[in-house]
C-alpha cells in the first residue's frame, strides 16, 4: 500500500488529526490516566460518554477512537473548533487548530462509542492495538489481524471502522462512509459485497490498492480530496467557500414539504401529522419543530443533523414530547393533586398530604414565558446605554410607591439618582412577616429585576432594573435601606391597568407584579424611549417559539385532556402579552391551584396521528377545528434501494386491490409507510437483510392486522402466500403477456400488472 502527501495547505485538520492520534498513543498503558486529562472538558462535550445523572464516566476505560469522536460527531462546527482547541492544550499539540473541519466524516451522535458497552473489559485493547498498528502501519500482517478482530465486535461496522482510521492517518486509509460509497461506485469503484463478514482487513487493503491505480485517484491525488467529493457531492447547501450552512430559510427551500408545514403551524399555531404507519410522522415533528425554533445550522437533507439539534432543543427546554393514551387526563396534562407521604424525624410514615402537580401543559407554557424573557436578556450587546442591559433572563416584576413611603423629595431624589429606598420607621423589621417590605428588599429582589414606580392605583412614573445588592447604609439614616437602580424611563404617566389584566395596583406599597409580563414593559418603553425599539414584540413569537409534540393524540380522549383549555388554544385566544382592549385573549382559573392562566402566543402544538387507528374518533369537531391537518403519504420516491422500490410498489398494488371501506379511507391511510422499505443508520446488517427482517416482523404484522380489522379483504392464505413472497424479496404482481392480450383484446385493462 503506497502513500500519498496531501497537500496540508488544503487541509488543515491533517497534522493536528495524525498529533494527536500520536499523542493518544502514549495512553495506551495509561487509559486512566487519560480519562483523568479528558476529565477536564466540558462535560456536554463528553455526554454520550457520561453518566446523565451522576455527570460521571459511564466506564472506567477508553479507546482512542471514542475520544476522536468528542469533536468528530454531528455537532456544530463551531463546537467542534472549540473542543479541538481544548485538545490542543490538554495534549499540548503543536499543530495549529483545524479550519476546515466541514467534509470529515463524523461519527453518528446516537452511536459515537466505538467499544461494546456490554463487554468493556475484553472490547477496548483490541481498539488499541488496531490503533497502533494503523499508525506503525507495516505490511507484516499485524494491521490485518487487528482489523478483524476489531471488526467482529457487534459494535462496529463498516463506514464506523474505516472512518475512525482515516482520522488518524489519511493518508493511508480510506473512509467507507455512505458518502464516499456511493462516491466510489459511481466512478466504477465496487465497494463491497452485500454481506458484512465479506469485509476483512485484506479486502480493505485490497480495496485501497484498487482506488490508488483508478483515474479517480489521478485526479483527486489523494484520499481526504475523494472523501471530501464525496461529501460535497451530497451536500450542495453547505457554502463551499466559508463551509457554513446556509441560513434557516435558506435550508428550509430543500424541503419544501417542511417550510410549508411550518407556514400553516406559525399561522393556526396547532398542526397534526396525520398517515399511516412509518410515514415518518414522528420523525418529521423533529424537523417541523426545529423550522419552527429557527435553528439556522441544521440540514434537513441529513436524519442524523436532525435528531442531533433536536436532542439539543429537547435538553434546553424548546421542544417537549409526549405520548397520549386512554388512561390520561386533565390532571395529568395541566394540573392535579397528587398525594405525598408525611414522614417523622425517622423518615416513618405519619400521615398523607395532597400537592398540585404541574402537568406537561403547564410546564410548557412556563417554558414559553421564560423563552419570552430569555430573549429579552439577549437583546443585550455591548453597547453599555442598551435600554435593556443588565434585566434577568426571568425577572420578577415589582412595583413600589416611593412617594407614599418616603415622601415626593425622596421619591424625585430616588429618580435622579438611580436609587431606591425604604424608611426606617413605618415599616416591620421583622423579615419574618409573610408581607414585610424590608424582606422584599432584602432577600427577595434580586439583581436584574424589573421595579416600577407606582403613583396611584392606576399610573405609574418610571421603569428601571435593578443593579444593586442590599445596602443598609446608616441606622441613624432616615432611609438607610438601599438598592441601586437603572432608571430606563422616568417622568412619564402610564395607565397600566389595561396591561394588568384590567385590575388596578394593589394597595401594598411595595410588592410583586404578577399580572405584568416583560412584553408589557417592553411597550411601555418603546412607547416612552426616543430611541428605536429594543426588541419587536411582533417577532417575539417566532425568536422564542417553544414546541410540544404530542405523539399519537388520537389515543387519548382530548376533550378530556384538554378540557376547558381547547378554547385558549386558538391563535387569536393566545396570549400575546399586551391585554389591550379589544384583544381576544382568554384566560381561566386554573381549578387547583386557583391561577389565571392562558396559553402564550409563541407555543406550538404538533401532533401526530395514525389514520388507520380507528380510535380516531375522539377527535371531535371542537379539537379539529383547532388543529391544521396535514397527510403524510408513503412516498417511493424517497427509497433508494431498487428492489425495495419493487416490494413496496407490490404491496402498495395488493392493498389497493384488497381495501375495503372505499368511501372510509384511501390508499394514503392504509398504505404501509416508505420507512419500512428503508435500511437503518449504524446497523451492520446488509440492506437486503434488513428488508427481509422488516417485511416479515414489521410489514407482515401490520397487513395480517388489516385483514383481521376487515380494513382488507384478502383471504388469510392468499395473504400468507403473499407474504412468503415479500419475505423472499419476489413481487406477486407478474406481468402476463397472455393475460395483457387477452385484456386486450376485450378492451379492458388487466389487474395483473407491475407499477
Amino acid at each position: 500500500m503506497s502513500t500519498q502527501n496531501p497537500e496540508n495547505s488544503q487541509f488543515t485538520w491533517i497534522d493536528f488529526y495524525k498529533e494527536l492520534a500520536d499523542k493518544l498513543l502514549k495512553f495506551k498503558n495509561n487509559r486512566r490516566r487519560l480519562l483523568e486529562k479528558l476529565n477536564v472538558l466540558d462535560k456536554k462535550w463528553t455526554k454520550f460518554l457520561r453518566d446523565k445523572e451522576t455527570g460521571q464516566w459511564k466506564f472506567d476505560d477508553i479507546d482512542p477512537f471514542s475520544v476522536f469522536a468528542i469533536f468528530n460527531r454531528g455537532i456544530k462546527n463551531e463546537t467542534r473548533f472549540l473542543i479541538a482547541q481544548r485538545l490542543k492544550e490538554i495534549f499540548q499539540l503543536k499543530s495549529k487548530v483545524p479550519t476546515d473541519l466541514w467534509g470529515i466524516p463524523v461519527a453518528f451522535n446516537m452511536n459515537s462509542i466505538f467499544f461494546d458497552k456490554e463487554n468493556v473489559n475484553t472490547a477496548i485493547t483490541p481498539l488499541w492495538n488496531l490503533f497502533e498498528s494503523a499508525i506503525n502501519y507495516s505490511d507484516d500482517g499485524s494491521f490485518i489481524s487487528s482489523f478483524d478482530t476489531v471488526f467482529s465486535q457487534k459494535q462496529i461496522g463498516m463506514g464506523m471502522i474505516t472512518m475512525a482510521l482515516y482520522w488518524i492517518r489519511p493518508e493511508l486509509f480510506i473512509p467507507l462512509d455512505k458518502n464516499t460509497q456511493a462516491y466510489l461506485e459511481s466512478q466504477g469503484i465496487q465497494v463491497m459485497k452485500k454481506k458484512k463478514n465479506d469485509l476483512s482487513g485484506k479486502s480493505y487493503l485490497d480495496l485501497i490498492e484498487r482506488v490508488q491505480k483508478s483515474p479517480l485517484f489521478s485526479e483527486w491525488k489523494h484520499f481526504p480530496a475523494i472523501s471530501r467529493e464525496a461529501w460535497r457531492i451530497k451536500h450542495p447547501q453547505i457554502n463551499e467557500d466559508k463551509g457554513e450552512d446556509r441560513g434557516i430559510e435558506e435550508n428550509l427551500e430543500s424541503d419544501p414539504f417542511i417550510k410549508s408545514v411550518c407556514e400553516i403551524l406559525r399561522m393556526k399555531k396547532n398542526v397534526i401529522l396525520q398517515g399511516a404507519p412509518g410515514t415518518g410522522k414522528t420523525y418529521s415533528t423533529a424537523a417541523i419543530a426545529l423550522g419552527i425554533l429557527g435553528v439556522e445550522d441544521v440540514n434537513f437533507k441529513d436524519p442524523a443533523d436532525i435528531m442531533e439539534k433536536y436532542n439539543e432543543a429537547l435538553l434546553s427546554r424548546r421542544i417537549f414530547f409526549t405520548t397520549f393514551h386512554q388512561s390520561m387526563d386533565y390532571e395529568d396534562f395541566v394540573e392535579g393533586l397528587r398525594p405525598e407521604i408525611i414522614t417523622d424525624e425517622d423518615e416513618k410514615a405519619i400521615g398523607v398530604t395532597y400537592r398540585i402537580n404541574k402537568g406537561i401543559f403547564r410546564k410548557v407554557c412556563e417554558a414559553a414565558n421564560k423563552a419570552t424573557n430569555t430573549l429579552i436578556a439577549d437583546v443585550e450587546n455591548s453597547d453599555a446605554n442598551n435600554l435593556l442591559h443588565g434585566i434577568n433572563s426571568n425577572p420578577t416584576i415589582w412595583k413600589i410607591n416611593l412617594g407614599r413611603l418616603c415622601g415626593d423629595s425622596i421619591h424625585a431624589d430616588c429618580l435622579s439618582n438611580n436609587y431606591i429606598c425604604l424608611p426606617s420607621s413605618g415599616i416591620t423589621k421583622d423579615t419574618s412577616e409573610p408581607r414585610s417590605f424590608l424582606k422584599y428588599l432584602q432577600y427577595k429582589m434580586k439583581v436584574g429585576d424589573v421595579i416600577l414606580s407606582s403613583v396611584s392605583s392606576h399610573e405609574i412614573d418610571a421603569i428601571g432594573i435593578v443593579t444593586g445588592k442590599f445596602e443598609n447604609h446608616d441606622n441613624n439614616s432616615d432611609f438607610p435601606y438601599y438598592r441601586e437602580v437603572r432608571w430606563i424611563v422616568k417622568g412619564i404617566c402610564e395607565n397600566i391597568v389595561s396591561l394588568n389584566r384590567g385590575k388596578t395596583i394593589a394597595r401594598p406599597w411595595f410588592h410583586r407584579f404578577p399580572n405584568m409580563s416583560i412584553r408589557n414593559i417592553i411597550d411601555i418603553i418603546n412607547k416612552h424611549s426616543q430611541r428605536e425599539e429594543t426588541v419587536n414584540s411582533k417577532n417575539i413569537d417566532e425568536k422564542a417559539a417553544v414546541v410540544l409534540i404530542i405523539d399519537e393524540i388520537n389515543r387519548g380522549n382530548v376533550s378530556k385532556i384538554f378540557g376547558e383549555l381547547v378554547t385558549l388554544l386558538e391563535a387569536d385566544k393566545r396570549d400575546d402579552g399586551k391585554q389591550e382592549s379589544g384583544k381576544h385573549t382568554i384566560s381561566v382559573i386554573l381549578p387547583y391551584s386557583k391561577e389565571r392562566f392562558s396559553v402564550p402566543s409563541n407555543v406550538y402544538i404538533i401532533g401526530t396521528m395514525n389514520t388507520t387507528d380507528r380510535s380516531t374518533g375522539t377527535l371531535d369537531y371542537a379539537i379539529r377545528r383547532r388543529f391544521a391537518f396535514v397527510t403524510l403519504p408513503a412516498d417511493p420516491k424517497v427509497i433508494q434501494d431498487d428492489k425495495a422500490r419493487e416490494i413496496f410498489n407490490d404491496i402498495k398494488k395488493f392493498i389497493e386491490d384488497e381495501k375495503n371501506h372505499p368511501e372510509d379511507m384511501d390508499i394514503n391511510d392504509l398504505m404501509v409507510g416508505h420507512s419500512y422499505f428503508m435500511p437503518d443508520e449504524g446497523v451492520s446488517l446488509s440492506t437486503e437483510e434488513q428488508l427481509k427482517l422488516k417485511i416479515k416482523y414489521e410489514v407482515a404484522p401490520l397487513l395480517r392486522e388489516y385483514c383481521t380489522d376487515g380494513l382488507l379483504t384478502c383471504p388469510q392464505k392468499e395473504l400468507d402466500k403473499r407474504i412468503e413472497s415479500w419475505e423472499k424479496l419476489e413481487i406477486t404482481y407478474k406481468k402476463d403477456s397472455s393475460a395483457e392480450s387477452a385484456a386486450a383484446a376485450s378492451g379492458s385493462e388487466t389487474s395483473q400488472t407491475n407499477e
